[in-house]
């Protein structure tokens, strides 16, 4: 694990500039914190987004855990995307030394000093990299009260208390070498989406346990993300049921699991994944991106995870990649190290011929 040496002060609410560590910190540390922001003064009982801009000079930066109070919700999201050798690298957002931005949504629900302690993660599809743990101080006022400054920690190598109970960035193994030529017959078996209204019944709603809330839950996210992608004049995202079987299976194992990663223990990882689902057969050119979500109360519901997609910059970039025709989406009851609550997420994009 590697950690940036920053010295942190408080801030102001709104971007809080961080200094670059120095040379000896830089040379064997270059995951590194620029900024800390608020997306609007944090009220008792209104949607506030928690941004984070980092970057790893050796690897992108994927994905962010965060907990709000040491007993408090929990939320994480995570982007990678990989495609076949013979297309190149993929590039920024996705490659290292790209800076990208982290987004949380929250609602505090009283009033005072919350202690919010996030992880930062680099590696992309591969195996996790290294970390970054981070904490902020933020003070909730009631509606019509100022403001309260927002406040940074120094960070440190080992986890804070209140880091307990994160998911690990699994590394148990490193991810296996990319594939080979891809032989095989691919049928096509995409569902055609359903053609929706703008507005997608039920995104405000907390997902909860039935099978008919989770599919619900699904379809509300595809609506979602189809209507984000309309707004740019992007195709619609057709479901697969091959990319959907492999996302609900990832979403199922980190919950069971207990890790947060696009790499399952024992290095499994996204295009293994997509493969075991006999998704990629018989192509060429193929790129596959996935976007992870979580989160409990009323993170948990389908438009405050796409709305935290939206808000970051990996995720966003995969949403709004105008190749990905085909998708597959796997909501499942439960958060990495807590099977009883909230929801998480997978999203599988591909692109094939």
């Amino acid at each position: 694990m590697r950690m940036a040496a920053l010295g942190l002060a408080a801030a102001p609410l709104g971007l809080l500039a961080l200094p670059a560590p120095p040379a000896a910190a830089q040379a064997g540390s270059p995951t590194r914190v620029i900024g800390v922001e608020l997306g609007s003064p944090a009220v008792v009982g209104e949607d506030v987004d928690l941004h984070v801009d980092a970057l790893d000079a050796d690897a992108p930066v994927s994905g962010m855990v965060v907990r709000f109070g040491s007993r408090g919700d929990v939320f994480g999201i995570s982007a990678c995307r990989v495609q076949d050798p013979l297309s190149g690298p993929v590039g920024p957002p996705f490659s290292p030394g790209s800076r990208v931005r982290m987004t949380a949504p929250h609602r505090f629900r009283r009033r005072g000093r919350r202690k919010v302690t996030l992880r930062l993660d680099s590696g992309g599809c591969m195996a996790p990299f290294g970390s970054i743990f981070q904490q902020v101080t933020v003070t909730p006022t009631a509606p019509g009260e100022p403001p309260a400054p927002l406040q940074v920690d120094p960070p440190t190598l080992i986890p804070p208390p209140e880091a307990k109970g994160l998911p690990l960035p699994m590394v148990a193994l490193p991810a296996r070498p990319l594939i080979g030529p891809l032989g095989g017959v691919a049928r096509w078996t995409a569902n055609a989406a359903r053609r929706r209204r703008s507005r997608c019944p039920g995104s405000r709603r907390r997902t909860r346990s039935s099978p008919q809330a989770l599919r619900a839950a699904r379809v509300t996210t595809l609506c979602l993300l189809n209507a984000k992608r309309r707004k740019f004049r992007l195709p619609t995202l057709r479901g697969h049921p091959r990319l959907r079987g492999a996302a609900e299976g990832h979403s199922r194992s980190m919950v069971q699991r207990g890790y947060f990663s696009h790499v399952e223990p024992g290095g499994v990882g996204l295009v293994d994944r997509v493969l075991r689902a006999g998704y990629l057969v018989r192509v060429t050119k193929w790129s596959v991106g996935e976007n992870l979500g979580y989160g409990t109360g009323p993170a948990s519901s389908p438009k405050a995870i796409v709305r935290a997609w939206m808000a970051s910059t990996g995720h966003r970039a995969n949403i709004l990649n105008g190749s990905y025709n085909e998708i597959g989406l796997g909501v499942v009851q439960g958060v990495p190290g807590n099977r009883r609550a909230g929801a998480t997420f997978t999203t599988v994009f591909g692109r094939r011929r």
